[in-house]
């Protein structure tokens, strides 16, 4: 199994980084990594869902799907699709409490929002991320945030560009990424005393 978990957070729905790994060039480039497994966390909003839905409605139409869409008890949509003699799942849920446990943890790829807690979540785990800010955000700190990880080389962001964002995505099978240093008890009390400075 080879997987790569989607998050877009559960609060605010981001519509962009949903229409772009659900779109069939990037599926494509899934199956160039080969990769077997999508997971897509796509929020609480209906919207979202109703989005989610046609999608894969337009996905199963691109690529060959014996079984159509799938509901689960839980509420998560899932679609397995061929492409030659590849077979990649993708599985879409709103949000899950254990998401770390159920699906960081076994993705070998991340791409995400640029929410703090997903961003660490993956980096303390090891795993390779990609990050997609939403810029329809007021205030973005988001992007402030992901610029300076980013500059720490342990994770990537990817401007709003489709086609830099599908480039991001084919390198970062062989592309080394840092790892994020282990927490140092006193980093508070730095910046604590370095703001007072």
């Amino acid at each position: 199994m080879k997987q790569v978990l989607i998050t877009t957070g559960a609060t605010v729905t981001f519509i962009k980084l949903i229409r772009y790994t659900l779109s069939p060039r990037f599926v494509n480039e899934l199956y160039k990594l080969e990769f077997t497994d999508l997971v897509v966390q796509y929020g609480k909003s209906p919207d979202a869902e109703t989005l989610v839905r046609s999608l894969l409605d337009k996905l199963s139409k691109v690529f060959t799907s014996k079984e159509g869409i799938q509901s689960d008890t839980n509420g998560g949509l899932k679609l397995c699709i061929e492409y030659k003699d590849a077979v990649l799942t993708i599985k879409c849920i709103k949000f899950d409490r254990d998401l770390v446990q159920k699906y960081t943890s076994k993705s070998d790829l991340i791409i995400s929002h640029a929410g703090t807690g997903s961003i660490l979540d993956s980096l303390r785990l090891k795993k390779k991320l990609i990050i997609l800010v939403n810029d329809k955000l007021q205030d973005n700190h988001q992007l402030q945030i992901a610029k300076a990880f980013e500059e720490k080389k342990v994770l990537r962001v990817a401007s709003t560009d489709f086609d830099e964002f599908i480039r991001l995505v084919a390198n970062s099978e062989h592309e080394e990424f840092s790892r994020l240093s282990e927490p140092n008890g006193s980093m508070v009390e730095d910046i604590l005393l370095a703001e007072s400075m």
